[in-house]
């Protein structure tokens, strides 16, 4: 029987400590099993369709020794009833650096089912040099963002 996550954030923390055990059998746990759900990590950039797909593809994660930790920060979270989605920035940090080595932009999607919260979506993409940069407050306004969309 599946882990029961109560909330969007228990299913998130849930996923990060799977990511730092590099436990396959418990980050699939936090999974919808569900042939839409979509995994693009930040390296290789596939778009990873359907449950044995993701499945897969944190096994190859995981098949490399990852010596780093993931903090997540700077989290913007919309929820509804049945649906939340969770955007930020996981700050990597290598083993024997002292600060932070890389950020990723990442966004999490989750969806309330009949046995809790499951994740949906993980998207995640090489972020700046810098942590936590905001466009500016005149960048809509002013020009740089593109108004065609």
């Amino acid at each position: 029987m599946p882990q029961r996550y109560a909330t969007p954030d228990e299913a998130e923390a849930a996923y990060y400590a799977a990511f730092q055990a590099a436990d396959l059998d418990a980050m699939m746990d936090v999974w919808l099993e569900h042939p839409d759900i979509v995994c693009m990590h930040p390296v290789g950039g596939y778009l990873l369709r359907g449950y044995p797909a993701v499945l897969e593809g944190w096994l190859h994660v995981f098949a490399r020794e990852l010596d780093i930790k993931l903090e997540l920060k700077h989290v913007v979270r919309t929820v509804t009833a049945d649906l939340a989605v969770h955007s930020g920035e996981e700050h990597i940090t290598r083993s024997g650096d002292t600060g932070v080595s890389g950020i990723i932009r990442v966004t999490n999607v989750y969806q309330r089912t009949l046995d809790g919260w499951r994740m949906v979506q993980h998207h995640a993409s090489p972020g700046p040099r810098e942590p936590h940069v905001e466009a500016p407050p005149d960048f809509l306004s002013g020009g740089g963002g593109n108004r065609t969309h």
